[in-house]
């Protein structure tokens, strides 16, 4: 195990008084629940807004959304908006979200759920992957944020999967069931949830590296750096060169 201290660029004050919003999209959550669970313990208060702004597929891939709702409860100047891509019936008969689509800051303004002008001098936030970060800061300058106000840190790292690979069977010996995917575009992790299968994951609940299995017969790539067993693979990370067994 390896401890370091906080760090990172994610530090807007806890009693400023400037709003923060803070825009991720899927696990790009995990950096900003500890701010407003700052102010909420701070004894000041604060008098600014908070604008949590966060898209995901729907409530089953919604990460920390019941500690997030206990501090909505909570926190007078927290604003949440929520969006969800693929809402399932139950999301839209319960309406746990605010909006059907992605998060859209132009179209947030044009709607009212966010202020046409912008209000104060806002420190803005952005937690995600590389293509939703640049959508974002393009639509914060586009409401008047300078480049310097708006703070940034994507969740993943660049990595090539072989060219050219054929389609193969993916066999998980607990459901025995055999998947199908063109490993090109997705992960074994993305085949198996495709083909409805269970391989285990924390990657939307913020635990990383709770995907890793045991592989059996098969030649892999990662497509970022990976340290673990020789017998084993980080699913979510992990493109099959070859047929491949799951162990359970």
């Amino acid at each position: 195990m390896l401890i370091e201290a906080p760090s990172g660029v994610f530090t807007p004050p806890v009693d400023g008084a400037r709003p923060v919003p803070l825009i991720a999209n899927g696990i790009g959550i995990t950096p900003f629940v500890w701010y407003p669970e700052a102010v909420a313990a701070a004894p000041s208060g604060r008098a600014a807004p908070i604008y949590l702004l966060h898209g995901c597929r729907g409530r089953h891939d919604h990460p920390l959304s019941d500690r997030v709702d206990r501090l909505a409860r909570n926190i007078a100047g927290l604003r949440r908006i929520t969006a969800y891509s693929r809402p399932e019936a139950h999301d839209l008969e319960a309406q746990r979200f605010d909006v059907e689509g992605r998060i859209d800051i132009d179209a947030l303004r044009a709607g009212g759920l966010l202020p046409y002008v912008t209000p104060g001098r806002p420190l803005a936030s952005i937690c995600g992957s590389a293509g939703f970060i640049a959508a974002m800061q393009g639509a914060l300058a586009r409401w008047g944020l300078p480049r310097f106000d708006i703070f940034t840190e994507a969740l993943f790292l660049r990595g090539g999967s072989a060219p050219a690979l054929e389609a193969l069977r993916h066999h998980h010996r607990r459901h025995r069931a055999i998947l199908w995917m063109a490993p090109a575009p997705g992960s074994i992790l993305d085949a198996a949830l495709t083909a409805g299968g269970a391989l285990r994951s924390g990657c939307r609940v913020g635990q990383c590296e709770s995907c890793i299995v045991e592989v059996h017969e098969v030649q892999f790539a990662h497509r970022v750096p990976f340290e673990g067993d020789p017998g084993s693979c980080r699913a979510c990370q992990a493109v099959p060169l070859t047929d491949l067994t799951i162990a359970p």
